[in-house]
């Protein structure tokens, strides 16, 4: 299974990726700034950082083993 990371995964077009993605049989990791939506990320098998994709030490911990990036972020 590929590891995939969705920056912006809590705003309509990275949730739409990440359920799609999840369908497909990928391992979903997503950076999410939004609380309340984590949790509907969370639901559907997504690994959550929540944070600032910005902040060096978190982004180099949620890129690890990836296969691809999406950035859905604004």
């Amino acid at each position: 299974m590929k590891n995939i990371l969705v920056i912006g995964a809590s705003g309509f077009v990275g949730s739409y990726l990440c359920r799609q993605l999840v369908a497909a049989d990928y391992r979903v990791r997503c950076i999410a700034r939004t609380p309340g939506k984590v949790q509907q990320l969370a639901d559907l098998g997504c690994e959550i950082v929540q944070s600032l994709f910005f902040k060096f030490n978190t982004s180099e911990s949620a890129c690890d083993q990836l296969f691809f990036v999406s950035h859905a972020g604004s």
